[in-house]
């Protein structure tokens, strides 16, 4: 996976909030800094409850979406009975904690509180939690663009999707919840290598997410609408400012 700088982000609406996900993690260094716990660097993953809706661009809210990385067993959407927070594939799982009305819209029905590969299935399905779990390895930002395959209607290429997905920890008192995977950073050089030495005891809990969507019958296709497999968009690490 390659990396990219901010500004090749394909939407306004997606810069933004790259943009206030960063202004979050240069206040929690602050924070950390302001209470003496000694030296710290000028930014730091932010956390989930730094994130407050009220404080996003009411443009970005529809298209938002925030996953938590399951820890315990938990009731599945579907069918209310227990769900282990690994799949049948052994990957382990995410659930959508909000989904904005134009992503659910998109989707066909509402993700909220379901597990992503029960909202996602299939190829589709795999992709994105490919995106997830690489997020969650190397803790930065990732960008896609691809084709949109809505679970209903999966056999029918509509739209396009611009997609940003930004990591979170979790509050500081469950920083160090069991989480076996740790930062891989050997293949992302020296800034990703500061960047998992700044904070190795907030692995990502959540990841916060923007998604826009791009009609297919419109010149604004960006190239990612081609025959093929649904992971032939672009797919990168972002670059930090």
């Amino acid at each position: 996976m390659d990396t990219l700088a901010p500004d090749a982000i394909g939407d306004e609406k997606l810069r933004w909030l790259y943009r206030h996900w960063r202004a979050k993690g240069r206040e929690r260094a602050a924070d950390e800094a302001r209470n003496d716990k000694g030296s710290e660097p000028d930014w730091l993953l932010p956390r989930r409850d730094q994130i407050d809706p009220l404080e996003l661009d009411p443009g970005i809210l529809p298209h938002i979406l925030l996953a938590e990385l399951v820890n315990d067993d938990l009731p599945s959407a579907e069918t209310g009975e227990a769900t282990a927070r690994y799949d049948a594939r052994g990957r382990q799982r995410w659930r959508f904690r909000l989904v904005g009305t134009t992503v659910a819209k998109a989707a066909g029905f509402d993700p909220t509180w379901h597990f992503l590969d029960e909202a996602l299935p299939g190829a589709y399905g795999d992709y994105v939690l490919d995106l997830y779990d690489r997020l969650r390895r190397f803790r930065m930002p990732v960008y896609s663009e691809s084709a949109y395959l809505a679970p209903n209607k999966s056999e029918v290429i509509e739209q396009a999707t611009l997609r940003l997905m930004l990591p979170l920890t979790g509050p500081a008192e469950t920083a160090q919840r069991h989480d076996s995977v740790k930062p891989e950073t050997e293949k992302l050089g020296p800034q990703a290598d500061a960047a998992a030495a700044q904070d190795l005891l907030a692995p990502v809990h959540f990841v916060l997410s923007g998604q826009v969507f791009i009609n297919h019958t419109t010149e604004e296709k960006r190239g990612v609408l081609v025959e093929g497999p649904v992971d032939q968009g672009l797919r990168a690490f972002i670059d930090g400012d």
